[in-house]
């Protein structure tokens, strides 16, 4: 039996497209942090990970991705501290900065759908 070929739709790119511009500027923005100031960076990337979450996480996909998400936040703060220790010839300094604004990117998305969970949930009752 031939395979069935997943549409692609253009809202679908999109929110691929806008996930993978956050990473890369989280990235490029810890690598480089003054090109913008922190709160400037923090608003960005909060903009970027609000519209990639809406764009591309399913309702099947809202369990996964907001348990992955809180565990990104949780351990991010301590994954931050173990990078500031460690001797890495000053790249910890810029690893502990992509950390930071991939958690900005995340947190964001993860807050909005765990309202939007929360609030599914109530309506039910």
């Amino acid at each position: 039996m031939p395979e069935k070929k997943k549409e692609i739709s253009w809202l679908g790119i999109t929110g691929v497209l806008v996930f993978a511009i956050g990473l890369v500027l989280a990235v490029i923005l810890g690598i480089v942090p003054d090109y913008l100031t922190k709160d400037q960076t923090v608003l960005l990337l909060g903009i970027l990970g609000i519209i990639a979450g809406i764009l591309n996480i399913t309702s099947e996909e809202i369990d996964k991705y907001l348990l992955a998400g809180i565990a990104l936040i949780a351990a991010g703060s301590s994954l931050a501290d173990f990078l500031e220790k460690i001797p890495l010839a000053g790249y910890n300094v810029a690893l502990r900065y992509i950390l930071q604004n991939i958690v900005s990117f995340v947190a964001p998305a993860v807050a909005l759908i765990a309202i939007k969970v929360i609030y599914d949930v109530a309506k039910s009752k």
